[in-house]
């Protein structure tokens, strides 16, 4: 029997003690050094190969990030207690990880999120969109039709709004709850408009604590059962009473679907990337077993630039999803956290990295896109997101090995600025918001792109 909901619940109660200094600076570092060691996987990162082609290695990792959950479960922060399962019990609920969701309406609108493995010639799910990035309240709407309008975007992914009406949003106030329904009211409107009605979302996002799920999924009007619950785990391997309160009203009261990340830190407690990378492929495991997603994600993010299209974070990427689609039924997803900003070649060459990274190792669906890393307020566009799209629906298929080659072209096209890239141009200076097209200056540098990728091998030519 697999653990449910109510069980999950008793265990963050009543698991075992631990400070949360010593879960973060002894505990957990510990267990993550010992199991690289006993696997041999110290030094495995290949700067010189950014994209794994190793299925024994990626094997290993899968391996010893499974023993490692087992050993360490969760960290619940508000009762530090650590939910621990036994390996029965983590073997049951992988073995009972779903292997096909469908949403969205009928024809185009219809979204089908499929396990994959790596090189898989199943098409991937884009689900994109100015994820995280302060969009102000007066272009909101046309922000998301600007998105939504191209249908290389199968779901669309929530933007955060910096106020409501007018009032600042502060966390864990009725704001928070208002702005839930209130938000996905716009996206239900935004869809709508650009003629794609049934179009699912993922949500909700405008609010910092869990009142903004509990006020807009499910609320009439808003978001629907169909549309993609956000449960984001915190770092490294740990969870709360937020995301639970999350699980307990998305998956159990609403029995709706929760799709969810976990970014594990490359120079954090983890170490380097081959930490990062073990911590990954736990926490994808954490969050099947802890927050019952329905599409999981173990991720990488480098603490120094905050992105993850840097050399260090693609091979770590690539080896934590190869291990998660080699070696379980999970769907996961990738996500993509640009640094450069539109109107910028390079945003699309990172995009391009590790967007093919995704499809090659595997993910089912290809998340992001987040350019200059949310940094600066506004700073999106439909058009990296559709360009995002065309990466995922035209990779299915591609070799590791060809991959590796693109990568190794693209990355020191952007790399040596990731400290300092450009941030671009506006959504008031890349798009025109009569038209809601991007502006010529971009649109040409998007075709430049794409025909220099092209002549590296992108099958651009399949979508």
């Amino acid at each position: 029997m697999t653990v449910e909901i109510i069980e999950v619940l008793d265990r963050a109660e009543n698991g075992p003690i631990m400070p949360v200094k010593e879960w973060d600076a002894k505990f957990l570092p510990q267990l993550i050094n010992r199991k690289l060691k006993e696997y041999d996987l110290l030094k495995t990162y290949d700067p010189n190969n950014p994209v794994n082609t190793d299925d024994s290695l990626a094997d290993a990792y899968w391996k010893a990030g499974f023993e490692l959950f087992v050993e360490s479960g969760a960290y619940n922060l508000n009762t530090s207690r650590r939910i621990v399962f036994t390996e029965r019990e983590v073997r049951q609920i992988l073995q009972d990880a779903p292997t096909l969701w469908v949403t969205g309406g009928p024809n185009e609108d219809r979204v089908e999120f499929r396990k994959r493995f790596p090189e898989d010639k199943t098409r991937p799910v884009s689900v994109v969109g100015a994820m995280g990035i302060y969009v102000d309240e007066e272009i909101y709407s046309k922000v998301l039709m600007s998105i939504a309008q191209w249908h290389d975007v199968d779901c669309l992914l929530a933007s955060t709004l910096p106020t409501v009406r007018g009032r600042k949003i502060k966390a864990r106030t009725p704001l928070e709850t208002y702005v839930g329904k209130y938000e996905g009211m716009l996206y239900r409107q935004a869809v709508a408009a650009v003629g794609r009605p049934w179009m699912p979302v993922w949500c909700a996002e405008s609010a910092a604590s869990e009142y903004g799920n509990l006020g807009g999924y499910g609320a009439p009007g808003a978001y629907r059962q169909q549309d993609l619950a956000i449960i984001l785990a915190p770092t490294e391997l740990k969870t709360g009473y937020d995301m639970l309160h999350k699980v307990a009203h998305d998956i159990y009261a609403m029995e709706g679907v929760a799709v969810g990340n976990h970014f594990s830190m490359i120079g954090g407690y983890c170490g380097g990337p081959e930490g990062a990378a073990l911590a990954a492929v736990s926490a994808a495991i954490m969050q099947r077993a802890v927050h019952f997603l329905t599409v999981t994600g173990g991720l990488i993010l480098n603490m120094w630039t905050m992105g993850n299209c840097d050399r260090q974070s693609v091979w770590a990427d690539s080896v934590t999803h190869q291990a998660q689609n080699r070696n379980s039924h999970m769907i996961t997803l990738g996500l993509l956290s640009n640094l450069y900003g539109c109107v910028t070649p390079e945003v699309l060459y990172e995009i391009a990295v590790l967007g093919g990274t995704h499809v090659v190792s595997g993910c089912s669906m290809v998340s992001g896109t987040r350019p200059t890393g949310c940094r600066y307020p506004n700073h999106t566009s439909g058009l990296e997101n559709k360009f995002a799209g065309e990466i995922a629906h035209c990779m299915p298929g591609f070799k590791r090995d060809a991959m590796n080659e693109i990568a190794k072209a693209l990355l020191p096209k952007y790399e040596k600025n990731l400290m300092h890239p450009n941030k671009g141009k506006s959504w008031y200076e890349n798009t025109d918001p009569k038209t809601l097209m991007p502006t010529k200056e971009w649109w040409d540098i998007y075709l430049k792109v794409k025909k220099e990728l092209t002549e590296l091998g992108v099958p651009f030519d399949k979508l």
